[in-house]
């Protein structure tokens, strides 16, 4: 599963590779769906194979394509929020030496990165229900817009003229990186879990990392929607 969504996520994969990347990761989540259904669990899968709303059950095809959209959106957005919380840190001394001293608890470093660095750049694509005034103009009914996380999160109107600035003492720290109202992230509180967990674990065993290379050195992916690093090299100390 792991190589597969590496080809997935990777700018580098092959165009005429790609077709048998995805039949492949059909191929391997049916197969996860069909040992549920015979043997269920309590988990996910079995939990989407029981779940069923007037009499009507999903299909396979929807718990397959269901599965592979919630491993492969929660598996690479977490990644890169625990890499930017580092990179925040790693660029940021002042507020690092805040967190390690235990002034700050890692709670506010997660949210301040998701502010300020969200791992969603952009998502594709909404479309206005209604006519909207935006400013001095009207996004009509109907109409394809694109949601930026990255811009919301630094709106100086929501959070002041700091807005720009990595700071782990901000409060309140509001922001919608996991999304909002029915189609807020599912993963949000196991994303977040995640992370509260790797952060003070990799800062208790390397108290002394740091960027191996500068900051402008490091390379972000090509990727409208994610804000992701091809690589993050550090000295583990």
């Amino acid at each position: 599963m792991k190589a597969l969504f590496d080809k997935f996520f990777s700018t580098q994969t092959p165009p005429e590779e790609v077709p048998q990347m995805m039949a492949d990761l059909g191929t391997l989540f049916a197969g996860i769906v069909a040992g549920k259904t015979e043997n269920p669990g309590d988990d996910l899968t079995s939990a989407l194979i029981e779940a069923s709303e007037g009499g009507d059950r999903l299909t396979t095809e929807e718990i397959t394509n269901t599965l592979q959209l919630m491993v492969a959106a929660g598996h690479e957005t977490t990644i890169s929020l625990i890499v930017n919380a580092v990179v925040a840190l790693e660029t940021h001394p002042e507020q690092r030496a805040l967190v390690l001293k235990g002034e700050v608890p890692w709670e506010n470093v997660i949210e301040e990165t998701l502010r300020w660095s969200t791992p969603t750049s952009h998502v594709l694509i909404r479309f206005a229900t209604e006519d909207i005034e935006v400013g001095d103009r009207i996004l009509p009914k109907g109409e394809a817009l694109i949601v930026s996380f990255g811009a919301i999160g630094r709106d100086e109107e929501q959070h002041g003229p700091t807005a720009g600035e990595f700071d782990v003492t901000r409060t309140p720290n509001r922001h919608i990186s996991f999304g909002h109202g029915p189609h807020v992230c599912p993963g949000a509180a196991l994303s977040r879990l995640e992370a509260s967990v790797a952060l003070p674990a990799l800062y208790e065993r390397f108290p002394g990392l740091r960027l191996a290379v500068p900051r402008e050195e490091l390379r972000n992916k090509p990727v409208v929607t994610q804000n992701d690093l091809f690589d993050l090299p550090v000295v583990l100390a």
